[in-house]
């Protein structure tokens, strides 16, 4: 079973290959200390958020629970963390900071998700299923995704998974009866009523996040007409500004002047070249940022040396508020020793070697 994947990977893109983006490479800018591993689980909000938890927990647990004070107190504490990301909304202007409060969360239910995944894999350790190990899978798959940039805050696209953890933690209460079947109150009746909270909690603070377009902040999007681009490959795209004019005129460039078969750096590289034109990259890296760019500025000049780079284009005019390449003054300096200007065009500079 265990050798399937490693053919499969082996003739297809390579054993070596594999090893080498995504463990080498990858780990040359990117691989994060013990420190900023746990910076995950540094947030200030658990010192309050995880107490909660815990003392709602004892009260399901202890003979109190089937008093009514006792099993409404479980429910405004185990609420409170979801009820103040919600008043956050009313506490705070700043969109970004009303994120880091839906963000606050996530530590939280990581920490509840590992307590959950050690006492599954505690009681069914004679009967290991995908069942029991799923909590495991997902929480190795989250953890890795929080720590891949050394970004906390870096969910994007794995909030389904944070779903399926929080889904999963509610079953547990309505299976295996987290309150003992003794008591006047069942874990089944608590399953519901924490589902609508976590639900309305998500939807609406999602919606306000989504709604403040915060992640594309980084984004320039000047005011004037839209245009759009000539080539059919960009059928449909449009954007404010001159962007897509400038682009054409690099991609018709590029066609007349850079043939098809010589190696080429762009930089940063936030255009979509490669897919219009349908070259191969001969550099490893296409986005010259602190996530895709493990080089120094000697290196990226030795690998452009290595890949027989003949061409080096320099977008002026950013679509970014801030330029993203690590080091750029040192790493066109570096790069212009070999290069000479071939052409300055409306948004960018091309150089030939």
């Amino acid at each position: 079973m265990l050798s399937s994947p490693a053919l499969l990977l082996h003739f297809t893109a390579g054993i070596g290959n594999y090893i080498h983006w995504t463990i080498g490479f990858a780990a040359q800018r990117r691989l994060p200390g013990i420190q900023d591993m746990l910076g995950v689980y540094h947030d200030s909000n658990l010192l309050w958020t995880l107490p909660c938890v815990a003392v709602a927990l004892v009260l399901l647990r202890s003979q109190v629970a089937k008093a009514r004070w006792a099993q409404a107190a479980a429910v405004v504490l185990l609420s409170a963390p979801f009820v103040y990301t919600l008043c956050s909304l009313c506490l705070y202007d700043d969109a970004d900071e009303r994120g880091d409060s839906l963000l606050a969360l996530w530590p939280l239910l990581l920490i509840l998700a590992i307590v959950l995944a050690l006492w599954n894999l505690f009681k069914l350790r004679r009967e290991l299923s995908f069942r029991a190990m799923l909590p495991i899978v997902l929480l190795v798959a989250i953890n890795g995704t929080l720590m891949s940039q050394q970004l906390w805050g870096s969910t994007y696209a794995i909030w389904p998974l944070l779903i399926l953890l929080i889904a999963e933690m509610i079953v547990y209460l309505d299976r295996y009866k987290l309150v003992s079947s003794k008591l006047f109150v069942r874990a089944k009746s608590l399953a519901p009523i924490m589902s609508v909270v976590v639900a309305f909690t998500f939807l609406v603070c999602g919606g306000f996040y989504m709604s403040s377009e915060e992640r594309l902040s980084y984004a320039q999007l000047p005011d004037g007409p839209v245009a759009r681009s000539t080539f059919p490959q960009l059928a449909g795209m449009a954007t404010p500004g001159p962007y897509l004019p400038n682009l054409d005129e690099l991609l018709r460039f590029a066609a007349a002047n850079i043939p098809i078969t010589d190696g080429l750096i762009l930089m940063p590289g936030e255009d979509p070249f490669y897919f219009v034109t349908g070259r191969s990259p001969q550099f490893p890296v296409l986005l010259f940022d602190p996530a895709t760019d493990p080089y120094l500025p000697e290196e990226v000049v030795e690998e452009a040396r290595l890949h027989q780079v003949r061409w080096l284009i320099v977008k002026r005019g950013l679509q970014m508020n801030e330029d993203p390449t690590p080091q750029r003054e040192a790493v066109l300096k570096a790069l212009l020793a070999n290069f000479t200007l071939s052409a300055r065009l409306h948004g960018y500079d091309v150089y030939r070697r």
